[in-house]
């Protein structure tokens, strides 16, 4: 891509970032499963996480000779306040989100989605949560497949949703499978099968000479030079050259065609959310001009992060001056 290019989207994607937040919804489909993934913001590993989960989802259902549908619904706490919920139904093959607007509305959502079905039903995994278990999914989509079950009336206290940090609790109801049957399947023994599809090795990033795979709980980052694996993949902030790969909050690799060696960078960062990219500096009033292919990756709930340079891969600033 142009440096121009890339500079100018740069310069829209800061300007935007200050208007209000609006949450991301991502939708996919590989085979005859759907994936349905609410995000706060773009560059959580969670959302490459949800895109393996349904690929490896895929390679099951060949195994098993399943053609109906598989929907996976993930809504991303990423504030990690909400209660985690595993929902699973007899649901619509054609229906969206369900739980992504609140859990308030899971009723009157699920009654309007069930009234629309046409032909077969749907085996519907939805998931509150700040992280997706990949391994323990398979294994429930699997037990769902192999074992068919009716849905049953489920009755749930939970915190509501409509506001953050609420301490306010609701009781809602909804149609779906028992949660004794949901955390025996979670918990149970890894089949042949489910072993063998953890083995396969699943492509989930391509961007600029840079490959990244899954394959039994790692992740592995190739170019034509070197090979970066981890065993976690918290965000994948892609910059104008490369992308900064972060197994964990406080440490980093930036990866592009042109790097001949690992260089492992650490920063604490204070603020609980992914890194927003700017090429403006946030530390003036005026959001001076970055130069020298610098740029400021920063976290969207605190304004905090750093300057990081491209051509010579490494922090030039920490910034940590926001509460």
């Amino acid at each position: 891509m142009k440096k121009t290019a890339i500079q100018l989207l740069f310069v829209l994607f800061t300007l935007s970032s200050y208007s209000a937040h609006k949450d991301k919804f991502i939708a996919a489909t590989f085979g005859n499963v759907k994936t349905l993934t609410k995000t706060g913001f773009y560059g959580y590993g969670l959302t490459e996480k949800v895109k393996i989960t349904g690929l490896l989802a895929q390679k099951l259902c060949l195994k098993l000779s399943y053609k109906d549908t598989i929907v996976i619904e993930f809504c991303h706490d990423y504030t990690s306040f909400y209660d985690k919920m595993i929902m699973v139904e007899n649901g619509n093959s054609a229906s969206n989100f369900l739980i992504g607007y609140g859990v308030e509305d899971i009723e009157s959502e699920q009654k309007k989605s069930h009234s629309e079905i046409k032909g077969k039903t749907a085996v519907c995994i939805r998931i509150i949560d700040a992280e997706i278990a990949i391994k323990k999914i398979i294994k429930l989509i699997e037990y769902c497949i192999l074992n068919r079950f009716e849905n049953n009336t489920i009755n749930l206290h939970c915190k509501s949703s409509l506001y953050f940090e609420t301490k306010e609790m609701v009781d809602i109801t909804y149609l779906g499978m028992p949660d004794e049957l949901i955390n025996k399947a979670l918990n149970s023994n890894d089949s042949p099968i489910i072993n063998d599809v953890l083995n396969e090795k699943v492509s989930f990033f391509n961007l600029d000479g840079i490959d990244g795979y899954y394959q039994n709980g790692n992740y592995r980052f190739t170019t034509g030079k070197i090979t970066y694996e981890i065993k976690d993949l918290l965000y994948l902030v892609l910059l104008d050259y490369g992308v900064c790969v972060f197994e964990t909050n406080d440490s980093f690799v930036y990866l592009s065609e042109n790097i001949e060696q690992i260089k492992k960078h650490k920063a604490k960062i204070k603020g609980n959310s992914t890194y927003i990219t700017s090429r403006f500096s946030l530390l003036e009033k005026n959001r001076t001009l970055l130069e020298n292919e610098n740029v400021m990756l920063y976290k969207y709930t605190s304004r905090n992060g750093i300057i990081f340079s491209e051509k010579k891969n490494e922090i030039i600033r920490v910034v940590n001056k926001y509460k």
